[in-house]
């Protein structure tokens, strides 16, 4: 397994991601979601321990929240960089992270998993419920029509085909 910028994922690189989120220096926003941590160790190259001070039913569900994070673009960039440009191991890569509108992804083809069925994922954030429901109607009409959603959002006219007038029943099976 490695990380986006090709970086090897083994045990030791889970380490400063735990520790830099306990880090009080460090400010980040995700380290109540880890106070009950105490410590964390290294056992072995695939193998990491981690301590806290009591029992911690939420500890799995909460794991899945810390991020684990590129050691060598922490040392290059720090915590802070990485915040707004994450460097995981995922089945997908952030090409655009536009805050509070969009978010780009694009297919990790070196993902040791399953490869994901689309190059390319579109996130749109759209907080106004009338503009939800208008953007869902235009996809459809789209989709009905055969024209395909692009990356960047415009739809492809190479498949379209003209609407057809809807049929008109007269009251037979």
């Amino acid at each position: 397994m490695k990380f986006h910028d090709g970086t090897p994922f083994r045990a030791r690189t889970s380490r400063p991601a735990s520790t830099g989120v306990l880090n009080p220096e460090n400010k980040l926003t995700a380290r109540g979601n880890h106070a009950k941590i105490k410590s964390v160790e290294v056992v072995d190259d695939l193998t990491v321990r981690f301590k806290t001070d009591g029992p911690y039913p939420l500890f799995v569900e909460r794991l899945t929240a810390l991020v684990m994070q590129s050691e060598k673009v922490i040392k290059e960039k720090g915590h802070e960089w990485m915040q707004d440009n994450p460097v995981g191991t995922g089945p997908y890569k952030l090409v655009k992270w536009s805050k509070k509108q969009e978010h780009l992804l694009v297919r990790n083809d070196d993902y040791w998993g399953p490869k994901p069925a689309f190059k390319y994922v579109r996130i749109r954030i759209i907080p106004e419920q009338a503009t939800q429901i208008a953007e869902l109607d235009l996809r459809r009409r789209r989709h009905h029509q055969g024209g395909a959603a692009r990356p960047d959002g415009r739809a492809s006219t190479s498949r379209a085909r003209p609407a057809r007038p809807p049929r008109r029943s007269c009251g037979r099976p």
